[in-house]
């Protein structure tokens, strides 16, 4: 079984912000639901020093910057960056593959918890030049999925999910084949190809059954 990693282990709350904004966007949300909404998404941004988010939700939903609240969440996330850029920098200089490797993918999930979404991606990408193993390939491959759903963006999902299924030609374990089978029914719900979805989630019911 693949090892959980940080990210994944905290994909709920992840999720959870994504499903706040979402709420805080739709023009019929009540009054009462938008300010709950607005609490909670405020209160997790500020908990996981999420600056790169917050600037983007301040600016998609019309909301005043708080510039202290902003310049103390760019400082953590500045320190953190500073701290994973050398573990980086030691594991080239002093440790072996599966090092350097482990302290790219920390800088990645970083960026990714952060809602630094490109910078996430092009980092999740250089990780996988730091990977040999196809099963890590793949977990980095759902990663950059969840960064997809996070955000919203179809086209990304479309492709990555693509990528993922070419690489599984390749092998892979029935874990992350279907992982990537949900990922993908969730996918096509969300464009409203419903059939497809519900090919996709027949499959994995009949992968789990066998």
């Amino acid at each position: 079984m693949p090892e959980v990693t940080e990210v994944e282990a905290a994909d709920p709350t992840y999720m959870e912000i994504s499903t706040l904004r979402f709420t805080l966007a739709q023009p019929g949300t009540s009054a009462a639901a938008a300010e709950e909404a607005k609490g909670k998404l405020s209160a997790l941004v500020e908990k996981h020093s999420m600056a790169p988010f917050y600037k983007l939700v301040c600016e998609q939903l019309g909301w005043p910057v708080d510039a202290a609240k902003l310049a103390a969440m760019e400082k953590v996330n500045a320190a953190e960056l500073e701290s994973l850029g050398e573990k980086i920098k030691n594991a080239e200089e002093n440790e072996g593959e599966s090092e350097i490797r482990e302290a790219y993918l920390a800088r990645a999930d970083f960026l990714m918890r952060t809602g630094e979404k490109e910078k996430a991606l092009e980092a999740y990408d250089e990780t996988v030049t730091k990977t040999v193993a196809l099963g890590p390939k793949l977990d980095i491959m759902l990663s950059q999925l969840r960064i997809g759903f996070f955000f919203d963006d179809a086209p990304l999902l479309k492709a990555k999910i693509a990528k993922a299924k070419a690489m599984l030609e390749e092998g892979g374990d029935w874990e992350r084949r279907n992982r990537l089978k949900v990922y993908e029914a969730v996918f096509l719900l969300q464009i409203r190809d419903f059939k497809a979805s519900a090919m996709a989630t027949l499959t994995l019911t009949l992968t789990l059954e066998v």
